[in-house]
Order: C-alpha cells, then structure tokens, then sequence
C-alpha cells in the first residue's frame, strides 16, 4: 500500500476511534478522488479506493461505528457522483450512506439518490444553484424543496447558524 493510503487509512482509523470515545454512532467519509481523469488512471484508483474503505470499514465494524460513504458534487475528479458509482462503493465496502442533497442537484440526480434502494444512515441538506456546492439555505438555490418530505434523518449544512435554523423550519413545514 501506498504512503498517502497508509495515511489515509491511518486517519480514517483514528476518527473512528475518537467517533467510539465520544458515543457517535456513525462516521461519513468521502469516496476519494482522481488527480489525472483518464479512463485507466479513473479504474486503478476506484480499486485502490475500494480495497481501502473496506478496510476501514471492517475496522469500524470491530469499534461498533457504522461506516457510511458519501455522495459527491459534479466534478470529474471525485468518485460517487451518480447512484450508480455510490452503490458500488457503498454495497462492495459494505458501509451504509450519506445522500448529500446539495452535492445530487449539482449532479442533476435529486430524485435517484432520494430514491436509491441501499442503506441510508441520513441525508446532508443543503441548497445550490445547481452547479457549486454552496451549502445555501434552503428554498435559496435551485433544489425542490418538496421532494425532501421524506428524509427522516439529516444534518443541515449552511455556513451560519441562520440559515441552519431557518432550513429546519422550512423542512418541518413540508
């Protein structure tokens, strides 16, 4: 395994520890991403990811944490962008999943990963214009808020405490 592997297992391994001692249930990790975007340097490095997060999560399946594997906004170099890739790593790790919302509508996705059929542990919530990960309040960028009235777990992601409190005023309300 490579030195920035080793790391970055080394420091998905100490999260999860420091997740164990303060009662969390639950660490979310994003799937990696890819400096180069040609076809086979993109293959390589999805299997290196692979065999890396199953790792970690059989490491946090011995500490009683679920692991869960993140969605990610639209750029080409990130892994999980489409329910598609997100299955695979969530199924083949053996981990459960974060539906970022805010990252799906910059992947024009809202609707599948609201819909996927794999294991959900919550939902990132967020707003958008469609195209950057601005981590708006709701009902300020380009997400239909409405589709949201099904999401039973989530945490608000917004730059100030505002627009936090007024996002879940606006999702309680639909």
């Amino acid at each position: 395994m490579s030195y920035i592997r080793e790391e970055t297992l080394r420091q998905l391994k100490e999260t999860t520890d420091f997740a164990s001692a303060i009662g969390a249930t639950t660490v979310t990790t994003h799937p990696g991403l890819v400096s180069k975007t040609a076809d086979w340097v993109i293959n390589v490095s999805r299997n290196y990811g692979l065999d890396l997060l199953t790792k970690w999560t059989d490491y946090t399946t011995d500490v009683g944490i679920f692991p869960s594997i993140e969605n990610m906004p639209n750029k080409k170099i990130y892994f999980c962008r489409d329910v598609k890739e997100h299955q695979l790593f969530v199924e083949s790790c053996g981990s459960l999943a974060t539906v970022d919302i805010g990252h799906a509508n910059t992947n024009d996705a809202l609707k599948e990963f609201l819909a996927v059929a794999y294991k959900v542990a919550y939902h990132h919530v967020s707003d958008n214009d469609g195209e950057h990960d601005q981590h708006l309040q709701l009902g300020k960028g380009t997400v239909h808020v409405d589709l949201l009235n099904k999401i039973k777990r989530a945490i608000i992601e917004m730059n100030n405490y505002k627009d936090v409190i007024s996002s879940k005023n606006l999702l309680t309300s639909i």
